[in-house]
């Protein structure tokens, strides 16, 4: 598959269960499994290709430039350790500060999230599911980042609480100037969130350039197939041979999917009025 993400964009990543979705947002991470490689293909972000740059390079814009927020709050956090430090562990990495500062950071990042500050010191078993998604949402934000992949940040949350993430990443996107990535397998989200859409292929297989399989190391690509735009393509993945079923498609908020399919955020104001 190939993409294009512009400055500020909204990118809806789509496909059916088990299509590889997140491998895909790991791949962008260079966060695979150790039994999983990436054969082919490029990932390029501000003049740079990330496929070929060491470890230590790319952890460097890991989390800086570019951050995940993980699918499912209630596995990703560690329980044994205090929500205050889980965020302040990349500030204090990539930021170089101390403690102090640090926490004074996860305070306002707590509150830019909608949750009180004094609750730092607190367990991920102490916060609802949504409290802890937007804990995942605070985690992702910690370096100031460009762009935030956001794995299906609404599943496993009602109807009610997923209209209020969705809304605090559109709030958070328009306020930050963030570019966003919506993986999700839900298309009445994306109608409300996204800017444009693209799809993952049916399944990634051996022949894929994401592969559990071993292959050859990263042949250098055609150009990305990047939609038209006013914007700067901040950050594009393409594959050895990009496929133009696959291209990204603009989406418009106005247009439902067909069938009787409502998001979350149109259940909210219907139930308001």
């Amino acid at each position: 598959m190939s993409f294009a993400l512009d400055e500020g964009e909204a990118l809806g990543l789509a496909g059916e269960s088990g299509c590889g979705k997140t491998t895909t947002a790991l791949a962008l991470m260079r966060l695979l499994p150790y039994n999983g490689r990436i054969v082919r293909g490029s990932i390029r972000f501000r003049g740079r290709n990330l496929v070929k740059l060491s470890e230590l390079s790319i952890r460097g814009i890991r989390w800086k430039e570019i951050s995940i927020i993980f699918q499912g709050a209630m596995n990703a956090l560690n329980p044994v350790k205090r929500i205050g430090d889980q965020i302040a562990e990349p500030i204090i990495l990539h930021e170089g500060v101390d403690k102090q500062a640090a926490h004074a950071r996860v305070g306002d990042l707590l509150e830019l999230v909608g949750i009180n500050r004094n609750r730092l010191r607190d367990y991920p078993h102490e916060f609802s599911g949504g409290m802890r998604q937007r804990v995942m949402i605070a985690m992702a934000l910690a370096c100031n980042p460009r762009i935030v992949i956001a794995d299906e940040p609404v599943t496993a949350l009602d109807v009610m609480i997923q209209a209020q993430i969705l809304e605090l990443l559109e709030r958070l996107k328009r306020e930050l100037d963030l570019s966003m990535i919506l993986i999700s397998h839900d298309l009445s989200v994306m109608a409300e969130t996204c800017d444009r859409s693209t799809r993952t292929p049916k399944a990634l297989s051996a022949r894929s350039p994401i592969s559990g399989a071993p292959g050859r190391s990263p042949s250098q690509s055609r150009e990305p197939c990047r939609a038209s735009s006013t914007r700067r393509p901040v950050a594009s993945s393409t594959p050895g041979a990009s496929s133009r079923s696959n291209a990204a498609r603009p989406m418009s908020r106005r247009r439902r999917p067909s069938g009787d399919v409502r998001s979350p955020a149109s259940c909210i104001r219907k139930f308001r009025r």
